[in-house]
């Protein structure tokens, strides 16, 4: 049983509404942050100003929401599983669309892992590399990070 006091609210300094520019000062996320990372509701941008991702963000990365092709187009809208392994989390289900805007599949996504974890998307065999090569370089939360919040919650 947690020693976690649930009637006592969250230490709101924990989480803050931030943007968090790249070294050359572009801002690649606006939204809520923990630890200078996304956690919560968000966007994340190219280094250009097109919006990248915009959901719910959490441990590794994205787990619900939309990814946006470079041109601004919507590439995938849905839900990302976590991964549990090396890398980023990926598409689990959802809608996939082609640059142009075309719904090209819709459904639960199959992925396979290289050896270390890296997920690879293999149905819709279209969808091409998990992140994309223009994304913006953000520091997630890992899972070791969400363990020391909790734990300094109280919880866990």
């Amino acid at each position: 049983m947690s020693n976690f006091d649930y009637e006592k609210p969250l230490d709101m300094a924990l989480t803050s509404w931030q943007q968090i520019a790249d070294e050359d000062g572009n801002l690649i996320y606006e939204g809520f942050t923990v630890d200078n990372r996304p956690c919560g509701s968000g966007t994340a941008f190219y280094p250009d100003g097109t919006r990248y991702m915009e959901g719910i963000w959490g441990c590794k990365g994205i787990i619900a929401g939309r990814e946006y092709y470079p041109n601004g187009q919507l590439r995938f809208e849905g839900a990302y599983r976590h991964n549990g392994g090396y890398g980023p989390n990926f598409p689990q289900y959802g809608r996939f669309f082609g640059t142009d805007g075309e719904l090209l599949y819709e459904g639960l996504f199959r992925i396979t892992k290289s050896g270390v974890g890296w997920p690879t998307v293999v149905e819709p065999a279209e969808y091409g590399k998990v992140i994309q090569d223009a994304a913006p370089r953000i520091k997630m939360l890992s899972c070791e990070d969400m363990r020391r919040i909790a734990v300094e919650l109280g919880g866990c």
